[in-house]
């Protein structure tokens, strides 16, 4: 789905891919799955993509188009099985700010 340019067929890829995790789901024979994720960009800087089909395409409009297809698809945790991996959150400081401790894990953020 890396290449969609149109929201309205990207809404549509999600929720194919929704199925297909639901089927996925559904036909698992072990109790706990393990976590799966679903990448995606929140944010972006036309004037910082390389090629000029990215800047035409990748929007702020249209990544805003993106990310409210993502959040009513169904497809993240608590309404489906995907965990939400925010690539912008991840590249845009390499340093930790701060260690948010759960009873499970850290979290960094």
């Amino acid at each position: 789905m890396l290449h969609i340019d149109d929201p309205a067929d990207y809404a549509k890829q999600l929720q194919a891919l929704r199925h297909a995790i639901h089927g996925f789901v559904s036909a698992s024979k072990v109790n706990a799955l393990p976590p799966m994720s679903f990448f995606s960009i929140s944010e972006v800087y036309p004037p910082k993509l390389k090629t000029e089909e990215k800047r035409k395409h990748l929007t702020y409009q249209n990544v805003d188009l993106y990310n409210e297809a993502v959040q009513k698809a169904g497809l993240l945790v608590p309404d489906g099985a995907l965990y939400l991996v925010d690539l912008h959150h991840l590249t845009q400081g390499a340093a930790v700010v701060s260690i948010v401790q759960t009873s499970n894990y850290d979290l960094c953020i």
